[in-house]
């Protein structure tokens, strides 16, 4: 299989679609991140390419430099609280406007269709009220085709409603099945399930064991290491004693995530400056690596170098530091278990940046030139957060971990999803105008719900390795939303609770 970067925008085509009438203004700052994608194979997710979304005389018109057809990627409200990336069937460019909501039911149904035939076939059982629900649906697109144009829409968002309640049921009985298939012939699993700690468990280590079975230490150099030539090793290592004396096992990092929380303020004097960047990066990587070999042997080096980055570095520079990076953890102790994680890895923003590396184009980069890679680490955010990814629905994100298992290595899976929305958030993050569409409150339910199904969905599959959650403890400070398993106050959120009963029923 060969993958394709972005190249330098140039019109070729132009894709044109009719949108429903009376659309609020939050649809339309929405619709701005509509994006352009071609599949490489019919099997897999399509990737999104550099492309231009304008919304001009009622119409969606997403212009890109490619001749082939391809899908349409759209976030839309399904229905009051389900706000979502739909996808489109294939589309090729024409003079003839097509209607966006049509072609979204035509996509979503297909795609639910597919999945159904898919797992059918290989055992899954479904109820007999799924299959009746199912030809209700199809039903009602088939008399979409044939409507007038008001109609046709209304029909339309009737269809994508249905499917997605459709695609939730299909993926919740896909996961309970393997997780009890799955147990009935190995017994109970041996994937980790761990919460990342900045700091020592302390009087919440009971109730991190009864809802986790591994440990991941969040080794934050911007802490360790907060003035030039200044190490202060001391919170992970009382930190690393706690989980050594509970006999975990234990994962730490990212050591170098590319970020400006994580990264130490005095490196951005060395902003632009390359080589330098790679000495001081290479030198703090060898150091933790080195103090810590007898007891932590699995790593996650770097995180969040597919996408730019606030050091000045182009993507090819980033690549190269990427390599180096793990080379030189490599030669501290060849046999440790190494790992890189992928921010955004549905690839959100390939569209906007046209030089930009797809997730999946820089890990087969890296395991080309070398890279001994333990398993692929994919950072699932939705929300307001920083780096997140535009929202998804179960059965898109099974689809993704189908896309990485190509590249013939174990995946790992970070997970966030916040417990409450931010009263400020962020007015860069793009998914904060996905926020007030919804118009709804987010709350724990709401984590509990999500966190809970992803977490079980990403336990089902004998391709996951591990699981984890961003934060063990939510943070008092108002700026970031609360993303921990406990609140800022160290009470469980209810997504603690399904965590338990996973980690009780199914996890060694």
């Amino acid at each position: 299989m060969s993958f394709q970067r972005g190249v330098v925008p140039g019109v070729m085509g132009e894709l044109s679609l009719l949108l429903p009438q009376s659309l609020p203004p939050q649809a339309q700052a929405v619709l701005s991140h509509a994006a352009f994608a071609v599949s490489y194979d019919l099997s897999l997710i399509p990737i999104p390419l550099p492309s231009r979304a304008v919304l001009q005389d009622g119409c969606l018109k997403l212009q890109h430099n490619f001749q082939e057809s391809g899908h349409v990627l759209v976030p839309w409200k399904v229905s009051a609280a389900d706000c979502r990336v739909l996808e489109s069937a294939s589309l090729c460019s024409r003079l003839h406007p097509y209607r966006l909501l049509l072609e979204l039911a035509r996509g979503e149904l297909h795609q639910l269709r597919q999945y159904v035939e898919d797992w059918t076939a290989i055992g899954v059982q479904l109820p007999d009220s799924f299959s009746g629900s199912l030809r209700n649906t199809t039903r009602l697109f088939v008399s979409a085709l044939g409507a007038e144009e008001q109609q046709q829409d209304q029909l339309s968002a009737a269809v994508l409603e249905q499917c997605s309640h459709l695609s939730d049921a299909l993926v919740r009985e896909f996961t309970q099945q393997m997780l009890e298939t799955r147990l009935q012939k190995a017994g109970q699993l041996s994937t980790r399930l761990a919460a990342q700690s900045a700091e020592p468990w302390g009087a919440t280590l009971a109730d991190y064991q009864r809802s986790c079975n591994a440990a991941h230490v969040a080794i934050r150099w911007r802490q360790v290491e907060p003035a030039e030539g200044r190490w202060r090793w001391e919170i992970w290592d009382e930190a690393l004693h706690e989980a050594l004396a509970a006999g975990m096992p234990i994962t730490a990092g990212p050591l170098i995530d590319l970020s400006l929380e994580a990264l130490p303020e005095w490196l951005l004097v060395h902003r632009d400056d390359w080589p330098t960047l790679a000495a001081l990066m290479c030198d703090y990587v060898e150091s933790a690596i080195q103090r810590y070999r007898s007891s932590i042997r699995r790593w996650v080096i770097l995180a969040g170098f597919n996408l730019s980055d606030p050091l000045g570095l182009d993507e090819d520079q980033r690549l190269r530091l990427a390599h180096r990076l793990l080379r030189a953890a490599q030669q501290v102790d060849p046999d440790l278990e190494i790992s890189i994680r992928l921010a955004q890895p549905w690839g959100d923003y390939l569209s906007m940046h046209p030089s930009a590396i797809a997730p999946l184009v820089f890990a087969d980069d890296l395991l080309r030139g070398g890279a001994q890679l333990a398993t692929l680490d994919l950072e699932i955010r939705f929300g307001p957060l920083p780096r997140a990814s535009w929202p998804r629905d179960l059965l898109d994100t099974f689809r993704l971990f189908d896309l990485y298992g190509i590249l013939g290595i174990p995946l790992s899976v970070t997970l966030a999803v916040p417990a409450a929305l931010p009263s400020d958030m962020p007015s860069e993050t793009p998914s904060v105008h996905l926020c007030s569409w919804i118009g709804s409150e987010w709350g724990p339910s709401q984590q509990a719900e999500w966190g809970a199904a992803l977490t079980a969905l990403a336990l089902s599959l004998p391709t996951v390795q591990a699981v984890t959650w961003e934060s063990w403890q939510g943070s008092p400070s108002s700026t970031f939303p609360p993303l921990g398993l406990l609140d800022a106050h160290g009470q469980p959120q209810p997504l603690w609770q399904h965590w338990c009963q996973l980690r009780r029923r199914y996890l060694q």
